[in-house]
């Protein structure tokens, strides 16, 4: 697993695992809050989300709200925390320095939850980063992206607002990508589906105010399996390679000698 650029526009990371649903997961937040606070995620808050949805399963469509918990445990400088829903467990920090750091501390999660809770299987595997891409005076926006990204910006940067592209792909049996360029000129363009992210982003990206892209780079391995810490490792090994490849795929040789 790969070592940290010097200079990495990794702004954002999640490694999510899901496993079966467990119903009285709240019965289970004391205990489990007093193992995260051995590894330094001694702060805590629980939320519920509510959610709309439409059924349309009738002669007419109904709007159906759904609640769900969330609890997070995050540490004291509020650059990384742990996510538990009944269903899953997510690591996401705002502080990325390399790939077995990121994993050992999502292994140490899903151990911890296990440990609780016993588990039976797991059935997805994800990791999902946001990476800001920020021009400078030597070298514009081009110079950073794979040309076919650049969407309608190239040519058009006095009159556009924003480019916004999305692919979605299949990889092998399980695997599932979905990458999104988002480029636009102002404050740092944060997904909708992320916010309000509550962690502290570096300085060097929340001041940006001017031209950049973001790429959003999402993995998954949907793939149900008993559940098994060494084998999640090596899952967790395998979809982050996928979603590095992935990244490297969308930007220039350029670019990656720069951040290095």
């Amino acid at each position: 697993m790969g070592e940290k650029m010097q200079n990495a526009p990794i702004f954002f990371t999640i490694g999510q695992v899901r496993f079966n649903p467990i119903l009285d997961m709240h019965q289970h937040i004391e205990a489990l809050q007093k193992e995260f606070r051995k590894h330094s995620f001694s702060g805590f808050s629980e939320e519920n989300l509510t959610s709309i949805q439409i059924d349309p399963s009738g002669a007419s469509p109904n709007a159906v709200t759904t609640s769900q918990k969330r609890w997070r445990f995050t540490n004291s400088k509020k650059t990384g925390e742990i996510v538990l829903y009944s269903n899953s467990i997510s690591y996401q920090t705002t502080s990325y320095e390399t790939s077995q750091e990121f994993k050992n501390r999502l292994m140490i999660a899903i151990r911890i939850v296990h440990e609780e809770l016993n588990l039976d299987y797991v059935e997805q595997i994800g990791f999902r980063t946001l990476d800001a891409i920020i021009p400078n005076q030597d070298h514009p926006l081009e110079n950073w992206l794979k040309p076919a990204l650049l969407g309608f910006y190239s040519g058009m940067n006095d009159i556009l607002k924003h480019s916004i592209l999305e692919g979605v792909s299949t990889v092998g049996p399980t695997g599932f990508l979905v990458q999104r360029v988002v480029i636009l000129r102002g404050s740092l363009a944060i997904p909708i589906d992320l916010l309000p992210i509550s962690l502290v982003i570096d300085r060097r990206f929340t001041s940006v105010n001017d031209w950049h892209a973001i790429l959003d780079t999402d993995f998954a391995a949907r793939e149900q399996f008993d559940f098994n810490l060494d084998a999640i490792g090596e899952h967790l090994t395998a979809v982050k390679e996928e979603a590095s490849k992935a990244f490297r795929s969308a930007v220039s040789s350029l670019a990656l000698d720069l951040w290095r």
